[in-house]
């Protein structure tokens, strides 16, 4: 008999648990090393309502994330001992805000597990315990201490900032409220939003009373903060509705009353849907907008310039928008390897072609797209599972530290500098169109992009386009995919954004096979054309290519090399991974040209040269192999507007001479420079046009050595090399 007590006993137990813990409060928060300890002791009056707070109830600290409340921490109340309420600090190694910024104030809600509801709460606090320093401000390392907490009457979901910038607008009791298969019920809440950055943050809010007229006050931005904190002068409104029984919120979309009232003859409510300080609208009518489950897609890459392994022009990024995983085998009626093939990124920088054992890998959805060549058309028409969005109407794509190749999981385009801002990074996107590599300001559908993950985030939110839904306009953009822009072959780009990036990488690379199973990003990506010579660069963070061909008729080439970087020095590394003896690249030379100083050098294989990124301008020159000399292009491209001879004497003992022409009347500089880099001294030169002479005395050099004199105009520098013998 006792053993079935206790069985009963314990079954009682387990039901109880069960029940208490589907009433747990919906609160989750991050755990960082920036903490603010909060203490509530047990004599602290806590009132829910007009009762004290029961043992088992949750206090949760929140801070401002955008204008939603969002969890700092919170502890359970036991009713017996006192307890401690832990409020982590914001992590400024992530991109999101994920806990209490410096000096934030505290925000308080109680959760009670009976009732299965939260209620915000107003707190009051007690500087007269030992130890407690602070109050109702966030500091690393505070202690702080309660005087009392008590729930606040209007209890609502959406936290906002009062400012002194208002705009009221009236919703009547016959204002018309369309739902799907419901309807606004009493304690129900409508609130107005404004645009923070792509959220959609609290501007005011009212509760639905379901007697009469209700107010809901629009705050605006108070110019005074450094922060928005509401509408902008003349930003439109945005509305949402609050279900508390089902605690879900839902878009809506205004029709505002514009009529005239007949005694006055005047409209109603002088304003609309746009904010006005002490303005007053009216609204006629709330459509609840139901997001997308689905969407509706229908795209096609056709067969122009698209199935031709070793044309750059061919190959394709390619995404589909959704997270219903699509075969890209369905989207091609042809046989893959054979007729065509896609590559996916394994997060290690490299590219993994198309193999029947991985073909799982190869599924569109989440975000991910893939290289694409075809002989055949790429086709999809059907519907795909809609991306699942945060309650911020965001959506998190999976990364790799590194580069990733990422789509927009949206049916609508994104603007990429609403992302910048969500994650608090400037990194680019790149888009691939014809050959080259361009830095788009938004994210459209279909496409494939590269971004690199400099600040190592887990994950990319991205920010779902809700203007598109909350106008009366909801038709999808179009995608013109195949528009190209012209290449652009005068120039070659490296562009250097990331300080720490100092490998840059000039590829000349032509592969001779059709497809390979593995590409490393240094050896192909995607071919260069076989028909004639082609040079791409890319660097190791922002990836900039650009292909040129190079006609074999010519025999001397000369290309403009441009750097743009926030170094003061990068590394050019020629890499040539192919055979020579394979490529038409073997028929040239290829030479750097430093313009300012009238110097060529022969650049040999993986041979690194040390370039000045500011203030300098250099060239590519080619040359057909074993027909031009260093002196033979000197005599084509090297400027002879200031120009200098070999010093004579050298070596020397008292002094030497070095012989200067300038077309033109300038002022030079002469510096003489040690071997160690010491400089010795300098001096300035009027020079008259024609042939000039400058001396330098052994005696202004001090002891015997090697040393070097410099001479500049300003643009245009000229080195020798003087071996000086007291």
């Amino acid at each position: 008999m006792d053993k079935l007590k206790i069985i009963i006993f314990f079954s009682l137990f387990l039901i109880v648990v069960a029940i208490r813990s589907q009433n747990l409060p919906p609160w989750s928060y991050k755990i960082t090393d920036r903490s603010h300890n909060i203490l509530i002791k047990l004599d602290v009056r806590i009132t829910v309502g007009d009762t004290t707070i029961q043992k088992g109830d949750y206090i949760g600290v929140f801070y401002d994330s955008s204008g939603v409340l969002a969890c700092a921490g919170y502890s359970e109340w036991t009713g017996e001992q006192n307890i401690n309420v832990t409020a982590f600090g914001d992590d400024p190694l992530t991109a999101e805000k994920d806990g209490m910024a410096l000096n934030e104030v505290f925000k308080w809600k109680i959760w009670s597990t009976e009732e299965g509801r939260e209620y915000l709460a107003k707190a009051s606090y007690d500087k007269t315990l030992p130890g407690i320093l602070q109050d109702s401000l966030f500091v690393i390392n505070g202690q702080s201490a309660l005087l009392s907490l008590k729930t606040i009457r209007e209890s609502g979901p959406w936290f906002y900032r009062k400012t002194s910038n208002k705009h009221f607008i009236k919703i009547p009791l016959n204002a018309k409220i369309y739902f799907e298969n419901d309807k606004l019920e009493r304690g129900d809440y409508i609130g107005v939003f404004y645009d923070s950055t792509g959220f959609l943050a609290c501007a005011g809010y009212s509760m639905w009373t379901g007697r009469g007229t209700i107010t809901v006050t629009a705050y605006g931005n108070d110019p005074n903060t450094p922060f928005l904190d509401g509408f902008a002068f003349g930003e439109k409104f945005n509305w949402k509705i609050y279900k508390t029984k089902k605690r879900k919120e839902f878009l809506a979309l205004a029709e505002y009353d514009l009529s005239i009232d007949p005694i006055t003859n005047r409209r109603r409510y002088p304003n609309d849907s746009l904010f006005v300080s002490n303005g007053l609208s009216g609204i006629k009518s709330l459509d609840i907008i139901i997001l997308p489950k689905t969407y509706s897609l229908d795209f096609e890459i056709k067969k122009i310039e698209f199935g031709n392994p070793l044309d750059p022009k061919s190959y394709r990024l390619v995404g589909l928008p959704g997270e219903s995983e699509v075969k890209i085998e369905n989207c091609i009626n042809a046989t893959p390897i054979q007729d065509w093939i896609a590559f996916y990124d394994d997060g290690q920088n490299r590219l993994i072609g198309y193999d029947k054992s991985i073909k799982k890998k190869f599924s569109f959805g989440y975000g991910k797209a893939f290289w694409l060549l075809s002989k055949y058309r790429f086709y999809f028409n059907d519907t795909v599972k809609a991306a699942a969005l945060s309650p911020n109407y965001t959506y998190n794509i999976s990364l790799n530290n590194g580069w990733n190749i990422i789509t927009n999981p949206f049916d609508y385009d994104i603007d990429w500098e609403l992302v910048q801002k969500l994650n608090n990074i400037d990194d680019p996107i790149w888009e691939y169109n014809r050959g080259v590599f361009r830095k788009p300001s938004k994210m459209q559908v279909y496409r494939g992009y590269y971004f690199y993950n400099k600040k190592k985030l887990s994950s990319l939110k991205l920010p779902y386009p809700i203007k598109y839904l909350l106008s009366k306009n909801r038709t999808k953009k179009s995608i013109e995919f195949l528009s190209h822009n012209k290449i652009d072959t005068s120039s070659l780009v490296i562009s250097v954004k990331s300080p720490t990036v100092l490998d840059i990488q000039a590829m000349a690379e032509i592969s001779l096979k059709k497809f390979s199973n593995q590409i490393l990003y240094k050896d192909l990506m995607p071919s260069a054309s076989l028909s004639s010579l082609s040079l791409g660069f890319c660097d190791g963070d922002d990836m900039l290519y650009n292909f040129v061909s190079l006609p074999e008729s010519k025999e001397v080439i000369k290309i403009p090399l441009i750097i743009n970087s926030d170094e003061q020095e990068v590394i050019f590394y020629p890499y040539f991974s192919s055979s020579l003896s394979q490529l038409k690249f073997k028929n040239f030379d290829i030479y750097l040209f430093d313009e300012l100083r009238n110097a060529i050098f022969k650049i040999e294989a993986n041979q690194a040269i040390y370039l000045k990124a500011n203030n300098a301008r250099y060239s590519l020159i080619f040359a057909k192999k074993g027909k031009y000399s260093i002196n033979d292009l000197e005599q084509l491209f090297v400027s002879k507007d200031f120009d200098i001879s070999f010093p004579f004497p050298n070596p020397f003992n008292s002094s030497t001479k070095i012989d200067v022409f300038v077309k033109e009347p300038r002022k030079i500089k002469l510096t003489i420079w040690d071997a160690i880099g010491r400089k010795i001294y300098s001096e300035n030169i009027d020079l008259h046009n024609g042939n000039n002479f400058i001396v330098i005395e052994g005696d202004k050099l001090g002891s015997s050595g090697i040393f070097f004199a410099v001479l500049s105009d300003g643009l245009i520098i000229k080195k020798e090399k003087l071996i000086y013998l007291k």
